[in-house]
């Protein structure tokens, strides 16, 4: 950030700039004219997304100082808050530009870091409050310590890593991969930090509750992701892990929702269950795309009640299975009522609604809405209400295969930013059910992993497959030369949990 001197409007360096103001025409501005402050009569928008080195300040009109020059909008007001959008942050320069700027009041600071992140500095002499949006933890910690550097004490953080600023952010903020342990020094040594880390978080929480929720879901995510399982083996071992929490309301329904709260509380419903599984697959494998639809069910007592389920693209090539499949881990979550009638009752045998195909949405699902919002317009078109096996054919065998077109609405980047032609994605609809076989497959290679031996996994596939073998039209296989062939193949492997790990 470079600091230049305001001179009498008088002066031959200043001049009035009536046309559009452009980056080009600064650089030639820079490098061959002495006049160096421009006055424009015409608002400039977005000019600093195509900058770099530069620092722009709201007072309320727009000043931008950019290589020597300095480009302010007429009619400049004084006020006590402005904004400054910059590339770094330099405390003592941007109290430069308050002086330069006669701001004799020197309280708030609203920053905008490389267009994208945000921090409010608010001071007390030397005392500090900050609140802080931004999605990279490292840059809030730099921050931290150019305030210190400078004499000033840091008493309060509000934290919050909910930004959504461009295609990158949408896949979602990965907070489960950075080193707390600065920021838990800072904690310890005085400063009150709050973090809002979801939208469905309780604003901003306490920072001892945001760590417990980061340790606790590391584990979850640990145990889906330390023992050499494909996509879809992590994927249902992220389902067997919610599927152990029992469905429990609370008289406060964030306290059933919040992923800090389910994992403190142990109070979980279906929107619970649903954001729970996003937290724990969050950024942990590039196969799997997780995100939550909302659907009106008539499932008790005939009532039309709201409800939530995961939406889930998933690509294995050990299985080859490549489509977008609805979960539903509330309906196979444990239920004590079934434990009181079946006496070989368990919870893992569940999967009733484990990857439902939208072919087998109204088979699976008879009583509830179909969620036709989350399409396109170009495919909500298309597809209406029928989403029988043929009619989603006859729209893949229409579609061209040359053409570019989003397939999904609000999921558009998360699930397809890698397919441009809208046939490619479209195979993803169309996709079939887990043959049956595939499906115990799965099962033996995750109860391997989780430690299970031979007797107790045939015990558990034939209860399994009790359970929910008659949604499937060919149920019949061989269940000892797919547990011989599991075992052997993880014994290779050498990816076993001794210790199970099945823990709440």
């Amino acid at each position: 950030m470079s600091i230049f001197k305001f001179k009498d409007k008088k002066s031959k360096n200043i001049e009035v700039f009536k046309s559009k103001v452009t980056k080009e025409i600064l650089d030639e501005m820079a490098e061959n004219n002495d006049k160096k402050i421009i006055y424009v009569d015409k608002p400039f928008y977005n000019l600093e997304e195509k900058l770099t080195n530069y620092t722009l300040c709201d007072y309320p009109n727009k000043i931008l100082f950019y290589k020597g020059l300095i480009v302010k909008e007429l009619e400049n007001k004084p006020t006590d808050y402005f904004l400054i959008c910059t590339d770094k942050i330099n405390i003592d320069e941007i109290k430069q530009i308050y002086s330069m700027l006669k701001i004799q009041d020197f309280r708030k600071l609203h920053i905008k870091l490389n267009n994208k992140c945000e921090y409010e500095i608010i001071f007390n002499g030397k005392d500090i409050n900050l609140d802080i949006k931004d999605y990279d933890l490292n840059e809030t910690l730099k921050l931290y310590d150019s305030l210190k550097s400078q004499g000033y004490n840091i008493k309060n953080i509000n934290l919050s890593f909910c930004i959504v600023t461009d295609e990158k952010l949408l896949n979602g903020v990965n907070y489960y991969n950075y080193d707390y342990s600065k920021l838990d020094e800072i904690n310890k040594n005085g400063t009150s930090i709050k973090v809002e880390y979801s939208s469905k978080s309780q604003n901003h929480i306490p920072y001892k509750n945001f760590r417990f929720m980061i340790d606790k879901i590391t584990e979850y995510r640990n145990l889906v992701n330390n023992y050499g399982l494909s996509p879809l083996e992590k994927l249902m071992r992220a389902y067997d892990i919610m599927k152990e929490y029992k469905y429990k309301e609370s008289d406060k329904i964030i306290d059933t929702y919040a992923p800090d709260k389910i994992v403190s509380e142990k109070n979980i419903t279906c929107v619970g269950y649903s954001l729970m599984m996003n937290e724990i697959l969050m950024g942990l494998e590039n196969n799997i795309r997780v995100g939550n639809v909302d659907i009106t069910s008539k499932h008790i007592e005939g009532k039309s009640e709201g409800h939530k389920r995961n939406i889930v693209r998933i690509d294995d090539d050990k299985y080859n299975i490549h489509g977008l499949y609805f979960l539903d881990v509330t309906w196979d979550s444990y239920d004590e009522r079934f434990s009181q009638i079946y006496d070989d009752y368990h919870t893992l045998d569940l999967y009733k609604h484990f990857l439902i195909p939208f072919s087998e949405y109204e088979k699976v699902f008879p009583k509830d809405s179909k969620p036709i919002s989350i399409f396109s317009n170009y495919i909500k078109d298309r597809i209406n209400d029928d989403w029988s096996k043929d009619h989603l054919n006859e729209i893949l065998a229409e579609l061209k295969p040359d053409k570019e077109e989003k397939l999904l609405n609000k999921y558009r980047i998360t699930f397809f930013n890698d397919i441009e032609k809208i046939k490619d994605k479209f195979k993803y609809v169309c996709a079939s059910r887990l043959p049956y076989e595939t499906l115990l497959n799965v099962i033996a290679r995750v109860r391997v992993a989780e430690g299970y031996k031979y007797e107790e996994l045939k015990e558990e596939l034939l209860r399994a497959s009790k359970t929910f073998g008659e949604f499937y039209s060919a149920p019949t296989v061989n269940i000892d030369e797919i547990i011989k062939q599991n075992l052997k193949d993880s014994h290779e492997n050498e990816n076993i949990d001794e210790d199970r790990g099945m823990k709440i």
